[in-house]
């Protein structure tokens, strides 16, 4: 295995003179400033003198923390924190950096904040960033998504595609009787359904012209059903058969 061409076992040294890494937890030390937990972080990586302080108040400024870079960050919020996470990751110019679940405690408004920095840092200086989530939105701004199950690789290229890829369309029927009526789906109009929860579910190019033949054909079992483009979590159902929740994983970058 190579990353950005240095090989994980011959080249270690090289690997890690590449990559950073963005824990689930913020790794900050609390008792220190902004500043102080830069200058520490360099130390790290044998940053000193003339230009740790460049590259610190380089990071500063970027990640607007010129103005708090005395503050202790126990007094800061989580997206504070976090983009400090981020600065720490970047002092030592990695090719590559490895972000596990990294909105984890975030507010809805420091998350979108902190993807549209990634995004940012990612177009502006060609840094890859390989990211752990569980949230499809977060998947859906990824370039490529990998989706794992149990540990196998089951599926991976960019949003779009994986979409496209399971059909134009997914219809969700609500039933309580779903095993009578996935077997009579699969025999009446050749669709593969799956049940999940109380749902029977199942992709098609043209679903739309499939709804009133359904409704018509099984009108005492269908309680609702519902038509919509598909997502990545159809996307993961589809090569799993079930949700995440179920104890499914997804890696996405």
């Amino acid at each position: 295995m190579r990353i950005h061409g240095a090989d994980v076992v011959r080249e270690p040294d090289q690997v890690r003179s590449r990559i950073a890494v963005v824990f689930q937890y913020p790794s900050v030390d609390e008792k220190l400033t902004v500043a102080e937990n830069l200058r520490h972080h360099g130390y790290c990586y044998g940053l000193k003198g003339a230009g740790l302080r460049r590259v610190v108040n380089e990071m500063l400024e970027r990640f607007d923390l010129d103005q708090r870079k005395n503050d202790l960050v126990e007094h800061l919020s989580g997206g504070m924190r976090r983009k400090i996470e981020i600065a720490k990751g970047l002092l030592s110019r990695p090719e590559l950096v490895l972000m596990d679940e990294p909105t984890t405690g975030l507010d809805p408004v420091a998350r979108r904040d902190f993807w549209e920095l990634i995004r940012q840092i990612n177009r502006d200086e060609q840094i890859t960033f390989l990211t752990t989530t569980h949230l499809m939105d977060e998947a859906e701004r990824c370039g490529r998504v990998a989706i794992l199950d149990k540990g196998h690789l089951v599926a991976e290229d960019s949003p779009g595609r994986l979409r496209s890829a399971i059909g134009g369309e997914v219809v969700e029927i609500q039933s309580e009787h779903t095993e009578e009526l996935s077997s009579g789906l699969e025999q009446e109009f050749e669709v593969s359904p799956r049940i999940i929860d109380h749902t029977v579910r199942f992709d098609a190019r043209e679903g739309h012209h499939l709804i009133p033949k359904i409704i018509e054909r099984f009108p005492d079992q269908i309680q609702g059903i519902t038509l919509r483009k598909p997502t990545l979590e159809d996307v993961f159902i589809y090569h799993t058969g079930h949700r995440m929740e179920e104890g499914a994983t997804e890696h996405a970058n």
